[in-house]
């Protein structure tokens, strides 16, 4: 083999080792980057679901109920509508067991409805997830506490609403 054929194969064994070195850690931090915006995006949609559950929440919870069996408010509202908002596709799927709370904060006719949301989203992106996400199974725990004024209706014959 001669000197000159020699060098270029050389050459190109070191251009290939170079870019093994400079393409892998590129490529991790591409993939870590990609996992943080789906993670801020997942956020968002967890935070409007968890404005959704607190709206209906706020309609459907104690204490100015009706009498009638018929009307009396539905206790899974609030995670319905949760649900619902997140949509009919992926992210139903992304987040995992979610929690659905709405308490009735205040003596008064229209007080606070408090509404707690949690929920466990499942990091996707390969090899970012196990950088980025914590734990083994790449998961990231969201907890979001809306709270917002009564807005049912005060019926007259609900128990628990006082004088009109």
């Amino acid at each position: 083999m001669s000197c000159v054929k020699r060098l270029a194969t050389e050459k190109k064994g070191a251009v290939a080792v170079e870019f093994l070195i400079g393409f892998m850690p590129m490529a991790t931090a591409f993939l870590c980057f990609t996992q943080v915006g789906w993670i801020y995006t997942a956020h968002l949609v967890f935070k409007h679901a968890a404005f959704a559950a607190a709206r209906a929440a706020i309609v459907t919870t104690e204490p100015c109920n009706p009498g009638k069996d018929e009307d009396k408010r539905r206790p899974d509202d609030p995670k319905n509508a949760f649900t619902a908002a997140l949509g009919g596709g992926a992210w139903q799927h992304t987040f995992s067991s979610p929690t659905v709370t709405a308490t009735y904060n205040g003596g008064e006719k229209f007080g606070d409805v408090k509404t707690e949301v949690t929920a466990k989203y499942m990091c996707n992106v390969p090899m970012g997830k196990r950088l980025v996400c914590s734990g083994l199974l790449g998961q990231v725990s969201m907890k979001e506490t809306i709270t917002l004024p009564h807005q049912g209706a005060a019926y007259d014959n609900a128990t628990g609403c006082g004088e009109q």
